[in-house]
């Protein structure tokens, strides 16, 4: 017998013929890390067919990947030893003449022989096949696979090369990273906060999350790729401030609680509260901040701070004014002893009536500074303060003047409310006076009724605010409005931007103790040039609503 080609293999004591190959096993070993030299290809020219089939087996049998390859219908004609272990096999020649349904990845199979029947069919090499495959020991296994066709030496294909390698320790290892990624990815993308990655150097955003969108206005295409700076979205209203951030960032690696104002796209200003971290991607320092909206905190605080402020002046006034009235009670018994005596002249008599007008003005204003206060006794009776404004509005507009024109929006139900009608007369013509003051060349003024259902929200961001039912009486201007800073001290005793002589500055602050007096609050809107609202909150009768 001829010897045969060494792509022959001996089985049993008989060459099988095996596809003649050359190029697709030079790609196998390609695929596996082997390569041959040229010195040890002319040295195999010299060895035995025999020889070099053993060193062909060696080869096979020494690579951690399985080997294995079929004729054209899937019936195996060898592998490695690392295919034959695999299999439960103990040698590899056992794996000869059988198919896939007889292997342990029977369940399999029927995808198996699929790829196979591609590769025959196209004659073109399929890689990368990621795949399940049950082991003799009942693991299931990732395995990466790669089929590569058998060519005759007709250039007919008559079988593939099947090579894969076990890789459930790289799948675990992509699977951990995709859920820490997923992780991530949720924390950052859901987290209420406005959370960002942004380029150091100019400020260009890189990735921006769903609480950045919201805090901001903006829409997630508008904002990448564009810098936070003024001059482009300028988000950032003080270009110091973020000079101020990247100092910090390049000192310390970090900057947490920088306070620090953003513009909204609206054009509303936003106070934030960031922390952020000096981080690198690709090379380039960027920042990762975490913003959160202080705006409504910071107004409460102030709120907060205003209303202990008032109640500190308060106590003050109170204390003041019992003694002052211990001191004008001791000078009108004086003044009313003085009067009796028969022998003053008229010009002592004149200056009695002076000193008794002054001390009525004193006592006058000693009564207001203890409704300020809230030390002044009030009596309360059960009334519809729908009755009590429209008692007024005659008297509402005799004191305004003509050149303002005075409105009223009754409630449609009534506003059943205990409280002192005297007290609540003095509220409502205090803030029409005060109305008036503000429109010095006419407007209009109008008085408003209605009902309040206050929800806990509501309340919860409202110092003096509480949840339930309420009357709501509101006085509206189309004044001169007022600013911050004014609006700040506007219920202080004493505090006035009116002319010396035009008033005491104790209207508003004897309107703010009524209120408070009656268990209620008293809330403003104002805006230079566009008038001021009032808006007086009087708990409802419990039970008459």
């Amino acid at each position: 017998m001829p010897r045969k080609p060494w792509c022959h293999k001996r089985i049993n004591d008989e060459f099988v013929d095996l596809p003649a190959v050359s190029s697709n096993f030079t790609s196998f070993f390609f695929f596996s890390g082997f390569t041959m030299s040229s010195s040890t290809s002319s040295d195999l020219a010299f060895i035995g067919i025999e020889d070099r089939s053993a060193i062909l087996d060696r080869i096979l049998n020494s690579l951690p990947q399985a080997v294995f390859w079929k004729d054209s219908q899937s019936v195996y004609l060898g592998c490695n030893q690392a295919f034959a272990n695999a299999a439960g096999l103990a040698n590899p020649d056992e794996i000869i003449g059988k198919t896939d349904f007889e292997l342990p990845w029977k369940d399999q199979a029927e995808g198996l022989r699929r790829d196979d029947r591609e590769v025959i069919r196209t004659g073109q090499t399929k890689s990368h096949i990621i795949e399940q495959l049950l082991l003799v020991d009942g693991r299931m296994v990732w395995v990466e696979t790669t089929k590569i066709p058998l060519f005759a030496e007709v250039g007919a294909v008559s079988g593939v090369l099947g090579v894969y390698q076990d890789i459930t320790e790289r799948k675990h290892a992509e699977e951990a990273l995709r859920e820490s990624e997923e992780r991530f990815s949720q924390a950052f993308l859901l987290n209420p906060d406005s959370i960002n990655i942004n380029r150091l150097s100019d400020g260009v955003y890189l990735e921006v999350n769903e609480g950045f969108l919201e805090i901001t206005g903006h829409k997630r295409e508008e904002v990448i790729g564009r810098s936070s700076l003024p001059g482009d979205l300028g988000i950032w209203v003080n270009k110091e401030d973020r000079d101020r951030l990247v100092e910090c960032l390049t000192i310390r690696g970090e900057c947490i609680g920088l306070e620090a104002p953003f513009r909204h796209k609206s054009g509303r200003i936003i106070q934030g509260l960031m922390s952020a971290r000096l981080i690198q991607l690709k090379g380039e320092p960027c920042v990762l901040s975490i913003t959160r909206d202080i705006t409504e905190r910071k107004q409460l605080e102030a709120e907060l701070r205003q209303s202990q402020k008032m109640e500190a002046i308060g106590r003050l006034a109170g204390g003041v004014s019992h003694d002052f009235n211990n001191i004008l009670a001791v000078f009108m018994l004086t003044l009313g002893q003085l009067r009796s005596d028969s022998s003053l002249s008229n010009e002592a008599m004149e200056l009695m009536t002076e000193l008794e007008s002054s001390a009525r003005r004193a006592s006058d204003l000693t009564r207001q500074l203890l409704q300020f206060s809230r030390k002044h006794i009030i009596q309360t009776v059960a009334v519809d303060l729908n009755e009590i404004v429209a008692s007024l509005l005659k008297m509402v507009v005799r004191l305004i003047g003509e050149p303002i024109q005075v409105t009223f929006q009754r409630s449609a139900e009534p506003l059943l409310a205990e409280v002192d009608p005297s007290m609540i007369d003095q509220v409502i013509l205090n803030l029409c006076v005060n109305a008036r003051d503000a429109m010095p060349h006419g407007g209009m003024v109008t008085l408003k009724t209605s009902r309040a259902q206050l929800t806990p929200e509501f309340a919860a961001v409202i110092p003096e605010a509480r949840s339930g039912l309420f009357a709501l009486i509101s006085v509206t201007d189309t004044g001169c409005g007022m600013d911050k800073e004014t609006l700040a001290h506007a219920f202080e005793p004493f505090f006035t931007t009116k002319a010396v002589g035009k008033g005491t500055g104790m209207g508003l602050a004897s309107v703010h103790g009524i209120v408070k007096q009656h268990q209620g609050w008293i809330a403003v809107k104002s805006e230079v040039g566009s008038g001021s609202c009032f808006s007086v909150y009087l708990p409802m009768e419990p039970d008459k609503r």
